[in-house]
């Protein structure tokens, strides 16, 4: 899948898709609750900037399960971009796509778990969620985990990757 991110202070957020806008005739045509990687990236761009149609339809591809869809509204939760800036919202739309298995939102979930943003803070927490996205091949989770272990115990550190071995995607 492609891909495109979103810079903030503490991170490169990653949405699926690609970056050209989507028109609203585009987001108009688009009726059914399926959508490409292309799609949702051209949303993602037309939502964060305003576009109402584009947002309701990134809302009917979530509701409908899209994972890339649920990581986007949680991203644009986050960054109050598209939608009012809300931690549980946007907590809410991650852990979904996470919960699939979508890399990005994983990410999105390892630092609202270790900034405490929608979450209580957990470091145990955190570590499972950038283990199981570095699992799923994202370099910069791999990277926080290992800045994350030396702020852990031992014990937390057995306890993250027991979760992280337990942990089942919720397809």
């Amino acid at each position: 899948m492609a891909g495109f991110g979103v810079t903030t202070e503490a991170a490169t957020i990653s949405c699926g898709g690609s970056p050209p806008k989507a028109t609203v005739e585009e987001v108009k045509a688009a009726q059914t609750a399926s959508a490409s990687d292309s799609e949702v990236g051209n949303l993602f761009d037309s939502a964060k900037a305003g576009n109402k149609p584009a947002v309701q339809r990134l809302k009917v591809l979530a509701n409908a399960g899209n994972a890339d869809a649920q990581n986007c509204l949680g991203v644009m939760y986050y960054l109050g971009k598209g939608v009012p800036k809300d931690e549980v919202q946007s907590v809410y739309w991650n852990r979904k796509a996470a919960e699939q298995g979508h890399a990005g939102a994983q990410f999105s979930f390892y630092y609202s778990y270790y900034l405490g943003k929608g979450v209580p803070r957990d470091v145990v927490k955190a570590y499972m969620w950038s283990n199981l996205a570095a699992a799923n091949g994202n370099n910069e989770a791999r990277l926080k985990r290992e800045e994350l272990e030396k702020q852990m115990t031992r014990e937390q550190i057995a306890e993250a990757q027991r979760l992280s071995r337990e942990w089942k995607p919720q397809k």
